[in-house]
């Protein structure tokens, strides 16, 4: 009778140690990470408001966001950001972020070994007031400085007789640019720079302005992310064009596209890891965007009539959608 007592009892034992152990150790990684990381919530009033406080709060030194998708699996993809690398653009998403407006956004541009492009609030309310592309714009949508003109680091491949040092940064006639350039590749004019430019060493110039490191500028490769702007051609210094007018839009390299869009200072402000880009790069593609001439949706439907352009659509039904969003202070 004892020993039936004891086989009987020892399962239920077994259970209770192991639910103790799974509770410890959810304790532990809950005590490790509440009090830096929270779900976003929803607050279109607050979204609405570009110029509001809430919108205006920098973001951590080092920050990460993960998004969560609506999908069978319910997988996700994780982004690691450094707000010295562009602090506009950083704050601009941060704040986006933590106050939801990057959950339920579709991913509407998948161009396979090129990006993968979202950003568009599904409530049109929300998502009108950050078309870059609107007259209407409300003020403080698009983010002022300029890219030109406002203080961020690039690591980008140039290499030719003007650039004497592997590294060097330039500055601008307004505010001030930090370009980082790794004469790394092929001889070619991918930014303007001239000897009579004033020049100072890369760590000097980084280390005084934003605490910006070698090691912290990025280049626009596989699987990095950054905003998605507009395009201003107008600028002598930069021909080929630069972006311009930057307020919610990102994307993420699923190539090496340094050589194509460093030129236009597109400035990666997070990376994602292999295993997270695995995710990533298996989002069906719809082809290019119909204002580029292609087969995928409207991007101006899109803002005017937030997700619901999309759902109408039965042929876009399996479009990768982001559902959730987490943002962690990781400084």
């Amino acid at each position: 009778m004892t020993s039936r007592v004891v086989y009987l009892l020892l399962p239920l034992c077994l259970l209770l140690v192991s639910h103790s152990v799974r509770e410890i150790l959810a304790d532990n990684e809950q005590g490790s990470t509440s009090a830096r990381c929270m779900a976003s919530t929803y607050q279109p009033e607050v979204l609405r408001d570009p110029c509001g406080a809430e919108m205006k709060q920098n973001a951590p030194d080092v920050f990460t966001i993960e998004f969560g998708l609506d999908d069978q699996d319910s997988s996700s993809f994780r982004a690691h950001c450094e707000r010295a690398r562009a602090p506009l653009h950083a704050d601009r998403i941060w704040n986006l972020a933590r106050h939801g407006y990057y959950s339920d956004n579709y991913v509407f541009r998948i161009l396979p070994n090129f990006v993968a492009q979202f950003g568009t609030s599904g409530d049109s309310s929300v998502s009108n007031v950050y078309n870059y592309t609107s007259t209407n714009n409300a003020d403080c949508a698009i983010l002022q400085p300029q890219p030109p003109f406002m203080p961020y680091c690039l690591k980008s491949a140039l290499e030719g007789d003007d650039v004497d040092d592997d590294e060097k940064t330039m500055t601008g006639t307004v505010g001030w640019i930090s370009r980082t350039i790794a004469a790394t590749h092929q001889r070619q004019s991918i930014l303007p720079w001239t000897k009579t430019r004033r020049t100072t060493t890369a760590s000097s110039r980084m280390t005084s302005n934003n605490n910006c490191t070698n090691s912290t500028a990025l280049s626009n490769t596989f699987g990095t992310l950054a905003m998605s702007t507009g395009y201003n051609r107008n600028l002598p210094e930069f021909p080929q064009g630069v972006t311009w007018n930057a307020t919610a839009e990102l994307f993420i390299n699923l190539g090496d596209n340094s050589q194509r869009l460093d030129r236009h200072l597109f400035i990666p402000i997070c990376t994602i890891d292999e295993h997270n880009m695995d995710v990533v790069v298996k989002f069906p593609s719809f082809g290019e965007v119909a204002e580029l001439g292609g087969t995928g949706p409207s991007l101006g439907q899109l803002y005017e009539q937030g997700n619901s352009y999309i759902e109408a659509r039965q042929e876009w039904s399996s479009m990768a959608k982001v559902e959730r969003v987490t943002v962690c202070d990781a400084s």
